[in-house]
Order: structure tokens, then sequence, then C-alpha cells
């Protein structure tokens, strides 16, 4: 009889799956059977299965049968079903974000499996630990636990088990900012579990494989992977990976610029979020919507979007990119020409990258560092410039008592002069220690001084766009208010409106010198994303026609304090072919091989005599060449007067600091 109550559970709960939302009546006759079931192992794994149905629905009603399920495997002593709880109850407080309590609790089956389990028991419950340590950013020992639990999978030949450890291992990697090595082993997952036909983790692995190259910034192949892991999750009725699956192609259609299809996913993705009250993935969506309106220049959409996800985040303590998000808004409210309200979500977005902006202060500690370094250098320089005097004294007088002492015997003469030569020798030691040292502290100026060009640059830009360029906006808002307030004169409102012109100019202008003081797109994106879009706006604006080229170029690899010289190099390279060369097309060229960046930048213009640069004391070139000895390149210039110029620049170590 309890085997056949059993068995209908079963299949009511197999029925329900297949329909959208759950039934009363359904859920009301399983619990009828659940009391008439006798407290047994069967009821266990009854209110287990029940568990895992709800998990599509109800994240709480989920819990509430684990729950159940745990306090009657206590109290018949099963340690199956106690082991069965702690991995379905983690699951759900992993979702829910409390990562403390899951670990809690997992630790305890991981001593409970030691204690009383199998070798397979203890295996899963380390790779369960491995998982809350995991979603604590605590990576090392989530490795450990997952590397150990892996061992004893493929010793018992676990090829499910092995999946899942797989992509949770590429989660890790994905964590720590490796996406390559991540989708390394996503992939590895993904094929196990083709091969052992597992449905879910097929969907799993295949949305976190596409995550990965959604990264990575491989598009068509991640769009490939999300939509094989779409359909099986479909299939299956997995509405936490459908909706994951939905807000990476999202994602991938806004990069593609192909928003009709990002607005499409991104409402999917949020309906059924809010279905199954996911925070999180309602969150992501609100701010897929508000960006791809901005797109598509739908200004009251974005404003509706932007507001409602601002809302959401703050009710629900979401704040991650609420910053970028009062920004967009901020943009949509200007370009309906609501300055006020405009500036006000600007002034949020800036008061909140201020807070998150741990970097200024660490920048600071560097800088009293490299000045410390300066002053202990001088010091030293002036200790060693006081000995070289009192050893250029100390041969003076030997020099004067040797002379006396030439008179009387040659053989105090000979000696005198090896102890001159000795001295003498000594003393070329200091001034090359003194040299060195000097030059060392050139160096460490230059730093000094190209840091503080550009942390000035930076600062200067940010006041100018966030300070002066809304003072203007709100200027030209006000003066447009007091114009629809007012009774004017034809002529006077020409005026009126010429000032108001005047003014926006002056706004454009403002937003221009901004950006080529600190390019937004060189901080968001990296160098070679920065210098294409530099050379483009050169290129669209018909003063030259510039071709940008770069090979193998990895703006991960490369410090940001080298990225911000090259760039200033190259921004100075091409500067001086628009202001010199009278030059038609200009190239500008980028390989990385191995550990060295070679620049070159070329132009068909007039060319020079370069014996000029032997003597010039220009305040560019000494800038440029500054530059380029601070990241310790090398710089080469081929030229002749008729024949156009080539510069070529290598810099050695380009990855390291």
């Amino acid at each position: 009889m309890k085997r056949l109550l059993f068995l209908l559970i079963t299949l009511l709960l197999t029925i329900a799956s297949y329909s959208q939302l759950p039934s009363p009546k359904g859920r009301e006759k399983i619990m009828i059977l659940l009391s008439k079931m006798k407290e047994d192992s069967n009821k266990v794994l009854a209110y287990m299965r029940y568990g895992w149905w709800w998990e599509t629905y109800s994240m709480d009603s989920a819990a509430a049968c684990y729950i159940k399920m745990h306090e009657l495997s206590q109290k018949i002593d099963y340690l199956n079903g106690d082991l069965k709880y702690y991995a379905n109850y983690t699951y759900i407080l992993n979702q829910q974000g409390n990562y403390a309590k899951s670990l809690k609790l997992n630790l305890e089956s991981l001593e409970l499996a030691k204690k009383k389990g199998t070798k397979e028991q203890v295996a899963i419950c380390l790779f369960n630990t491995g998982s809350s340590y995991n979603n604590m950013a605590k990576y090392n020992e989530a490795v450990s636990c997952y590397l150990q639990a892996v061992k004893v999978f493929e010793e018992l030949n676990l090829n499910k088990n092995l999946a899942v450890a797989y992509d949770n291992i590429g989660g890790v990697f994905s964590n720590i900012g490796q996406p390559d090595k991540g989708f390394k082993y996503h992939t590895k997952a993904f094929e196990k579990a083709q091969q052992i036909g597992d449905s879910a983790e097929i969907a799993t692995a295949g949305l976190n494989a596409g995550m990965q190259l959604n990264k990575l910034n491989r598009l068509k192949e991640a769009e490939k992977y999300i939509n094989i892991a779409l359909d099986v999750a479909q299939k299956i009725k997995s509405t936490y990976l459908e909706i994951n699956a939905n807000i990476t192609l999202a994602e991938i259609y806004v990069k593609q610029n192909r928003t009709d299809k990002s607005i499409d996913y991104a409402l999917r993705a949020f309906k059924s979020a809010t279905a199954i009250d996911s925070k999180y993935s309602e969150m992501e969506a609100l701010k897929i919507l508000a960006r791809c309106y901005y797109l598509k220049k739908d200004f009251p959409s974005t404003i509706k979007y932007g507001e409602k996800a601002i809302s959401f985040g703050r009710k629900n303590g979401i704040t991650a990119d609420l910053a970028g998000i009062y920004k967009v808004v901020s943009s949509a409210y200007a370009e309906t020409n609501n300055y006020k309200a405009g500036y006000e979500n600007l002034m949020v977005s800036k008061n909140l990258q201020d807070v998150a902006n741990e970097k200024e202060v660490t920048k600071e500690i560097e800088q009293l560092e490299i000045n410390y370094q300066t002053t202990k250098k001088e010091n030293q320089i002036l200790e060693l410039q006081q000995v070289k005097k009192q050893q250029q004294l100390l041969i003076w007088g030997l020099t004067a008592g040797i002379s006396v002492i030439l008179l009387i015997s040659s053989l105090i003469y000979k000696n005198y002069r090896q102890k001159r030569k000795l001295m003498l020798s000594d003393v070329t030691l200091q001034q090359q220690k003194i040299n060195e040292l000097e030059t060392e502290k050139r160096l460490l100026a230059t730093r000094s001084v190209l840091q503080g060009q550009e942390e000035e640059r930076t600062r200067l830009a940010k006041d100018l766009h966030d300070g002066l360029g809304s003072i203007l906006s709100g200027a030209k808002y006000s003066f447009s208010h007091v114009k629809s307030t007012l009774t004017i004169s034809p002529e006077n409102s020409l005026a009126f409106d010429r000032s108001i012109a005047l003014l926006d100019t002056s706004i454009q202008e403002l937003r221009r010198i901004a950006h080529n003081m600190m390019p937004e797109a060189l901080v968001r994106f990296g160098l070679d994303t920065a210098l294409k879009d530099f050379c483009e706006s050169i290129d669209q604006s018909h003063a030259l026609q510039v071709t940008y080229q770069s090979f193998e170029l990895n703006d991960d690899t490369i410090p940001q304090s080298k990225t911000s010289s090259i760039y200033r190099i190259i921004q100075e390279l091409v500067n001086n072919i628009l202001k010199h060369a009278h030059a038609q097309t200009a190239l500008v060229q980028l390989i990385k091989k191995e550990d060295v960046l070679s620049i070159t930048v070329e132009d068909d213009g007039q060319g020079f005599n370069p014996d000029i640069l032997k003597n010039n004391t220009g305040i560019g070139y000494l800038n440029l060449k500054k530059r380029v000895a601070y990241i310790n390149g090398k710089m080469d210039v081929q030229t002749a007067l008729g024949k156009g110029t080539s510069i070529n620049i290598e810099i050695p170590n380009i990855t390291h600091d």
C-alpha cells in the first residue's frame, strides 16, 4: 500500500510538471496522500520530490517540503534522507542569497557523512560545501573541496557528478576573472553531460559556457550555446535556467545592436523572474530594458524602465550598477529637454560613484609612496655628494704633500701615484653611483609627473563634464523656462534663441574637451577599443584618412598605467600629423608578439629633416620622449623631406607594471 501511494504521488507530480501553473486541487490531493503514507524512507523521498516540483514555482514552498523531509529523516534515523535534505535545502538558500547559512549546513552534512556515510556521500558533501565557499567568494577553499570531490567521482566513475563538478570549477575561474579557463571547464561539463544524456546539466553547462563566451565577446559562439541551453531548459521546465538564458541572450543582442530582439528576451526574463520572485533576475532584466530603449532613442520608455529599476533596486537592496542606471535616466531626461530631472539624476549617479570610488584612496597612497621614495633618493644623492667633496679635499691634500715628498724620494713618489690611482678609482665608482641614483630619480619624477597629468586630466574631465556641464545644462533649462514665461519682441526673441544656441555650442565643446582629456572608451572598454574610436573619429572628420590595425592585442594583460601612456603617445603622434604633416592618409598599427608591443604610426605627408630632432626643445616632443621612456620603450623616427614620416616604438615587458 505504501509503495502504491508513493507511485501515485510521483505520477501526480509528473503530470503537474507539464502544466504552466500549480493546480490547487492537485496540491490538495498530494497533501492528502502524503498524510496517509507511513512515516518511512518512501515518505521522505516523496517530500523531496514534492520540493523539486515546487522549485519551479516557489522557493519558499520548496524549502518547507525539505524541512519536513529533514524532520522525518531525523525521526526515523534515515541518514540518506538527512544528506539529501542538506543538498536540496542549501540549494534553496543559495538561490535566495543566504550563503552563510548554506555553508554552515553543508559543513554539518560533511561531518555527518564522514562519520556515517559512504565514500560517495562524503564526495557529494565536499562538492556542496565547495559551492557554498564559491558563493561567498572564498575561492581557494572552494577549489580545494571541488578537487577532492572530483578525485572520488573519477575513481567511482560517477559521470553525472563529474559533469556538475567541472561546471562549478569553471564557475570559480569565471568569478576570479578568467573566462577563458572557465569556458574550458564548462565545455568539459557540457560534453560529459551530452555523453550521459543529462538534460538538466546540458542546459546548465551550455548556459555557463555561453556566458563565458559573452564575456570574451565571442558573441556568435555564445549565442549558439545559449540557444541550446534555452531549448533544453524549456523542455525540462526549468524556469530558473530559462530566465538566465533569456537574460544572457538579451545582453548578447545589445552588444550586436539588435535592440528589438534584446527587448523581447529581456521582457520574457522579467515575466518569468516575477513569477518565481527571483529579484536579482528582475533587476537585470529592467536594466537591460532601460539601456535598449535608450539605444532606440525611445526616451520615455527609457525613463519608465530606468526609474522602475532604480525603485526596485533600492527596495530590494540590489545596488550594483545603480549609478549607471541613474546616468542612463539622466541622459534620457536631458534628451527630452527635462534638464532639471536630468541634473538631479546625474548628481545621484555621481554621488554613488564617489562612494564606490575606493581606487582614488589607493592612488593617493601610491603617490605618497612615490614621494617618499623620491625624497629618500635625493637624501642619498646629497650624502654621496658630500662624501665626494670630502674625498676631493683629501686628494688635493695628498697631492700637495706628495709633490713635496717627490723632491725627497722617488720611492715615496711612486707610492703616491699608486694611492692617487686608487682614490681616483673610488671617486669614479662614487660618481657612477650618483649617476645611477640621479637617473632613478628622474624616472621616478617622470612617473610622478605623468601619473599626475593623467589624474589631473581625469579629475578635470570629470569636473568639466559633471560640474560645469551640469551647470550649463541647468542654465539652458533656466533660460528656456524664462523665455516661456516672458513676453518679448521678435527681435529680442531671435537674440534669445541665438544665445541658447550659443549655450548649446558651449555644452558640446565642453563635452568634446572632457572626452579628449580622458576618453570614456579607454576606461570602460580598454586600449584597443579606445584607439579604434579615436582613429575613427579623426577619419570621420575628413581632416585625415586614418587606418587603424591591431594584432594579438589583449587589453586584460596590459597594466592600466601603460594603456594610458600608450593612448597619449598615439594621440600626440596623430595630432602632430594633423598639425604639421599636410598628409592625406595615415596608418596606426599595434602588434603584440609574446611580451613586446610594437607601435607604428605612418603618414604620406611632407616629412621633415630628422636632424632637427637632435636639438628639438619643444614641449610636445619632450613629453613624447618622456612618455616613451616611462614605459621603457625605444622610439625610431624615419623621415625625409617630401617622403612622409614613419615612427616605430617598441615596448618590452608590456604585461608587467
